[in-house]
């Protein structure tokens, strides 16, 4: 067999370092606008110049057809809201109406959010939700976050906007 020269070749790309998952219990919220807390989790980034990646999904709904089911779920890192949907059944978002059961409505609802830390320190991403209005209580269920922690050539700079791998 003959031998084959092996050349260096600088690969740009993206290494996933770590993924987290968390499965969110069902949970049953009050009619107060006041923010309420259906999950959270933690991350360490492994590389300050790495990229995090937030991505959530759940259903939320009310308890009754004729309630209004308008409310706003807000994804929060380290105490600072970083991304919202408002309005989740009200018109022109992002969300999936539907009816179970014949007596629920419900809408199921996605957010993305990519982060950089610039840092190697424990970071806390919250889940919170809120009614817009003080009529019926708020139904949430299905929630699921998972955190992933890309290395830093997927964007090819660093915190510092230097370009990586060369």
């Amino acid at each position: 067999m003959a031998l084959t020269k092996l050349t260096k070749h600088i690969v740009h790309g993206a290494t996933i370092v770590q993924v987290r998952f968390k499965d969110f219990g069902d949970f049953d919220g009050s009619n107060s606008g006041a923010e309420q807390e259906w999950g959270n989790m933690t991350i360490t980034p492994q590389y300050a110049d790495s990229t995090t990646d937030a991505m959530f999904s759940g259903v939320i709904n009310t308890e009754f057809h004729q309630d209004s089911p308008e409310a706003t779920i807000y994804l929060d890192v380290d105490g600072t809201n970083e991304y919202t949907v408002a309005n989740v059944s009200g018109e022109s978002n992002n969300s999936f109406s539907f009816e179970q059961y014949g007596n629920q409505g419900g809408e199921s609802v996605s957010m993305i959010h990519r982060m950089r830390f610039g840092d190697t320190n424990q970071h806390t991403v919250t889940v919170q939700v809120s009614k817009n209005n003080n009529s019926g209580n708020l139904r949430l269920y299905d929630g699921f976050l998972m955190l992933k922690e890309i290395a830093g050539g997927v964007l090819g700079a660093n915190a510092t906007g230097t370009f990586i791998g060369t």
